[in-house]
């Protein structure tokens, strides 16, 4: 009898660790992408030194054609002179309404980190709009569905009422799963 009862707690333990492991990884993914998306930017903004640059090349690129006739990248080749007269060259992908202003030779403002100045971007032009989408909305979101399923391996009874109330959530929405 004891032998069934300790089979049915390792199932049990079993049943914890795995989805534990996977709130591990997710929250890990969270912090990675993070750290990834906004840590460059933040230094560049915070330490960065600001110079003058030239816009050397203008390109579209088209991605593969969607159901709206597809849909373009816009990048922007340019350079700016260090101090030491050394020439850095930079590249970025940016939002197409700012892609339309700019002009070959058309000067623009450049931020870079002074002690590694290779570690650049412009200062006045919003990024691609899709990676600020994904700067807000994923880290959080790996990092928080981690947290929950840590918890849940940890201290399922702190979170299984969370958990039944998304599902009645989601159920209200009409978005079905199992039937309790």
């Amino acid at each position: 009898m004891s032998e069934v009862r300790e089979s049915q707690q390792s199932v049990g333990v079993g049943k914890r660790v795995f989805p534990g492991f996977v709130g591990l990884v997710f929250l890990v993914a969270g912090v990675f992408m993070f750290l990834q998306l906004s840590l460059p930017s933040v230094m560049l903004r915070t330490t960065g030194a600001v110079t003058q640059g030239v816009v050397e090349k203008l390109v579209e690129s088209e991605l593969s054609p969607g159901p709206r006739g597809g849909e373009s990248k816009y990048h922007v080749y340019y350079s700016f002179v260090l101090p030491d007269g050394e020439v850095i060259q930079g590249h970025t992908q940016i939002a197409g309404s700012d892609w339309f202003s700019l002009r070959v030779g058309q000067r623009l403002r450049v931020l870079y980190l002074p002690n590694n100045p290779r570690h650049n971007c412009l200062a006045d032009y919003r990024l691609w709009e899709i990676s600020i989408v994904i700067m807000i909305v994923f880290p959080p979101l790996f990092g928080g569905i981690g947290i929950l399923l840590l918890l849940n391996a940890v201290r399922p009874q702190l979170v299984q009422p969370l958990f039944l109330k998304l599902a009645d959530l989601l159920r209200y929405f009409g978005i079905h799963g199992k039937d309790s």
